[in-house]
């Protein structure tokens, strides 16, 4: 149900990422930053420096994993907006 509402986030920031057509570089950069916070923060919970249950590194890993996925159009899009 949690990974459900956290697709359902993403899937709404991509939607209207529209609105950021002259930042797309910006936007990019921030998808990049949120899988980076998140994969450091899967990589704290594992080496023991934070508490970690099942349900935040799977909430760690999909985060991470959208975030990135979720550039791969948007280059796409940057790449025929500069063009």
């Amino acid at each position: 149900m949690l990974s459900m509402k956290i697709m359902l986030l993403i899937l709404t920031v991509l939607a209207n990422s529209d609105r950021f057509v002259g930042n797309m570089k910006n936007f990019i950069v921030c998808c990049y930053s949120v899988a980076a916070l998140s994969f450091l923060w899967f990589a704290l919970q594992l080496s023991g420096a934070m508490h970690s249950t099942t349900t935040t590194l799977y909430v760690a890993c999909i985060l991470g994993g959208l975030s990135i996925n979720a550039t791969i159009p948007l280059f796409y899009e940057l790449i025929v907006e500069t063009t």
